[in-house]
């Protein structure tokens, strides 16, 4: 019996944690005009060596009151060597409203946000940060979390094999 597999298209993709609304690394839901509000969620590094895009994915959840956005800005950072930021960040998407509480009394509403991101040309290293944005004040919460499947890869890396 051999123990060798079929490598599938799926095999070819690597799946990567980004970031999550936190307050000193502990996940927690932002409150509207307090903690988290407004602040950008930078993005775990990312060795994308042997990998040319990513499908980065931004999703979460709110209570909003009726009337109420809650909306997302996505940027892209690179580096060489995993540590410094070499050169300015590259927006993906400016600030835009990704969820309205329903009239009358508000409501919970989820998202999610998709990028193709064309990661050649890029450095090394890659992370994907999110600014979250509720426009109410005091009632309002969300928590949005950021993942990335990497791909483009001819085989798979020495280090997923």
């Amino acid at each position: 019996m051999s123990l060798a597999r079929r490598i599938t298209s799926g095999d070819l993709m690597k799946g990567v944690y980004c970031g999550v609304t936190n307050d000193a690394g502990a996940p927690i839901a932002i409150t509207a005009a307090g903690t988290g509000d407004n602040t950008e969620v930078t993005g775990a590094w990312i060795d994308r060596q042997g990998f040319d895009f990513a499908i980065v994915t931004v999703f979460g959840a709110a209570a909003l009151t009726a009337a109420k956005t809650l909306s997302v800005a996505t940027e892209v950072e690179d580096s060489s060597d995993g540590v410094s930021v070499d050169g300015s960040a590259v927006a993906l998407q400016a600030s835009t409203i990704e969820a309205t509480g329903d009239a009358g009394s508000g409501s919970n509403e989820t998202f999610i946000i998709k990028h193709h991101v064309d990661l050649r040309g890029k450095e090394r290293y890659v992370r994907f940060n999110a600014t979250p944005d509720l426009s109410h004040s005091g009632t309002d919460t969300a928590i949005v979390a950021v993942v990335a499947h990497l791909g483009g890869c001819d085989a798979l890396p020495q280090s997923e094999l």
